[in-house]
C-alpha cells in the first residue's frame, strides 16, 4: 500500500485470531517508491554525500550510516529501477572488481535504470577505484545487467579492464576516468550499451566492441563525447562482425598504432570525431 513505509529491511508477521504469531525468516523488500544507499570509505575528506565513514556494519540507508564496500552492499540488498547508489570521495581498493548482476539492476528497459553515482567532487580524484595492477583486474565488471548507470568515477590500475558490460542491456558510462591499464571500455556482447563523456589515459585500447549478435541485438553501442589521449594501441576496436557508432570524440593513438581496428565484417559508424 502506499500508505504503508517503505523498508528495504521489512519483515511480514502474521497474528492469528488464537494469538499465534509467525513472522518471516529474511528481510525482504517493501517498495512504494526507490532507495538511496551509500558507501564511503574511511575518511570524510572532501566527502560530498555522506557525515559519516563507511563501515560494513552500518545498514547503508543514509549518509550517516554508509557502508564501506559496495560489494558487501549489493550482497545485502536488492535493488531495483529507480534506485541510486552514491559512492562517496575517497580511495577503494577492493580484492575483487565491483561486480553488478542482473539482480542488481533495473531489470527492464522500460523503467529507470540503477544508478551507481561517485563523488562529482572531481573528475580524476572523486570516486578513485584502485585494482593495484592485480594481473588481469577488473575494475567494474557487470554481467547480463539490465538497466543501469555507472557515473562520476575513476578506475585506475586495471590490467584487465576499467569497466566491463558482459552481456548487458541498457547499460552506460558516463563521466567514468580510466587510467593505468589495458582496455578502458569493455563492451562485450548485449544491447543498448553507450560510453559517454568519459577520459581514458594512458591505455593500450579505449573501447573495445565484441561478441556482438546481429541476430536478436539491433541496438548498437554508441560512443559519444569522449577523450581517448595516445592509447598504446587501437584506440577503438571493434571485432568482426560487430557494430558501434561513434561520435564526437577525441582520439589519438602512440606513434605507429591505429586509432581504428576494424575486424573483418564490423560496421563503423564515424562522425564529427577529432583524430591526432
Amino acid at each position: 500500500s502506499p500508505l504503508s513505509a517503505q523498508s528495504v529491511q521489512a519483515l511480514l508477521r502474521i497474528v492469528g485470531s488464537d494469538g499465534s504469531t509467525a513472522q518471516s525468516a529474511a528481510f525482504f523488500a517493501g517498495r512504494n517508491a526507490p532507495f538511496t544507499f551509500y558507501v564511503n570509505d574511511g575518511s570524510q575528506n572532501n566527502d560530498v554525500y555522506c557525515d559519516a565513514i563507511g563501515n560494513n556494519a552500518n545498514s547503508g540507508l543514509s549518509p550517516l550510516a554508509p557502508m564501506a564496500d559496495l560489494n558487501a552492499l549489493l550482497a545485502r540488498y536488492d535493488l531495483e529501477g529507480g534506485d541510486v547508489v552514491y559512492i562517496d570521495t575517497g580511495s577503494y581498493m577492493p580484492g575483487v572488481p565491483w561486480r553488478i548482476s542482473q539482480a542488481d539492476s533495473a531489470g527492464t528497459l522500460a523503467t529507470n535504470p540503477v544508478v551507481f553515482q561517485g563523488s562529482t567532487y572531481s573528475l580524476v580524484n572523486g570516486t578513485v577505484l584502485n585494482r593495484n595492477f592485480q594481473s588481469g583486474a577488473i575494475g567494474i565488471q557487470a554481467d547480463y545487467a539490465i538497466g543501469i548507470q555507472v557515473r562520476n568515477i575513476v578506475v585506475s590500475n586495471a590490467l584487465g579492464a576499467g569497466v566491463a558490460f558482459n552481456n548487458c542491456q541498457g547499460a552506460s558510462a558516463e563521466w567514468v576516468a580510466v587510467g593505468l591499464g589495458n582496455v578502458a571500455f569493455l563492451l562485450n556482447g548485449g544491447s543498448h550499451l553507450g560510453v559517454s563523456n568519459c577520459v581514458a589515459y594512458s591505455v593500450t585500447t579505449g573501447v573495445s566492441v565484441a561478441n556482438w549478435d546481429f541476430a536478436t541485438n539491433t541496438v548498437f553501442p554508441v560512443i559519444q563525447h569522449n577523450v581517448f589521449r595516445e592509447t598504446a594501441g587501437t584506440t577503438i576496436l571493434i571485432g568482426g562482425q560487430n557494430h558501434a557508432t561513434v561520435r564526437n570524440n577525441v582520439l589519438s593513438s602512440a606513434a605507429g598504432e591505429y586509432v581504428y581496428g576494424l575486424g573483418v565484417g564490423c560496421t563503423l559508424d564515424a562522425d564529427y570525431n577529432s583524430i591526432s
